[in-house]
């Protein structure tokens, strides 16, 4: 059922009331992490959050892929660069979240600079693994549960549907993220029309909008039905 304000159904009307309490630390089981990772920047977005991702190989990114290298793109002050070895494990992204908590907080005019959710892609394995790594998450996670409002942090680790979590973040949020339903699949059948639509147009096309649109409202509920059970890029693509 969707949520009667924003629209939105299922597991992103779950994160979004777990972001909208200021939950610090969110896990997200997924097997469809490009589809996750889009819908959760659209709701930290809707709450005036910026999303930043992280990944074992590249480090930390802006949503556009960018590499985060520079204090003024993580929005904090106080020190010259950021944590040079990004791509050297888990640690290193807790450290720079505890950092940008701590150095973000306020700035001249009292004003926080960056409420950010975290995304981190490849972290679901470490905290199993490795005592240290989960220990510091535990303590960053305490420490992010103080922040103020206009600075919330929120870590989110996408992991996929099987991974295991510690008993020590037995009280995690846990949100489990399926297959689209129908109804998201007729919004991604109904955003593909609208695609091309706007691709005829850029054409000077304009003619062919009409067939385009009988087509697609003929065929609309067969291909919905075709893709159930599919992943939303596939589905997109029916």
């Amino acid at each position: 059922m969707a949520d009667a304000k924003t629209g939105r159904r299922g597991a992103a009307a779950e994160f979004e009331t777990l972001l909208r309490a200021r939950q610090p630390l969110i896990w997200v089981k997924s097997i469809e992490e490009k589809r996750v990772e889009r819908a959760v920047a659209e709701v930290a977005a809707a709450y005036k959050y910026e999303a930043r991702l992280w990944d074992v190989q590249r480090g930390v990114q802006l949503l556009d892929g960018r590499l985060v290298d520079s204090d003024e793109k993580l929005g904090v002050r106080g020190g010259t660069r950021v944590l040079t070895e990004l791509t050297d494990g888990p640690g290193a992204v807790l450290a720079l979240i505890e950092r940008v908590d701590v150095l973000g907080r306020l700035d001249e005019s009292g004003v926080r600079k960056l409420r950010a959710v975290w995304i981190l892609r490849d972290f679901h394995p470490y905290p199993a693994q490795s005592p240290l790594v989960c220990r510091a998450l535990r303590n960053l996670v305490k420490q992010l549960e103080s922040a103020p409002q206009v600075g919330a942090q929120t870590i989110v680790v996408v992991s996929p549907p099987g991974a295991k979590i510690p008993d020590e973040l037995a009280d995690v949020a846990v949100v489990e993220w399926g297959l689209p339903d129908r109804e998201e699949i007729r919004e991604l059948f109904d955003k593909s029309t609208s695609d091309q639509e706007e691709a005829l147009r850029a054409r000077d096309e304009a003619d062919k909008i009409d067939p385009l649109r009988e087509y697609h409202a003929e065929s609309r509920e067969a291909a919905v039905e075709a893709a159930r059970g599919l992943t939303g890029e596939r589905a997109h693509t029916v």
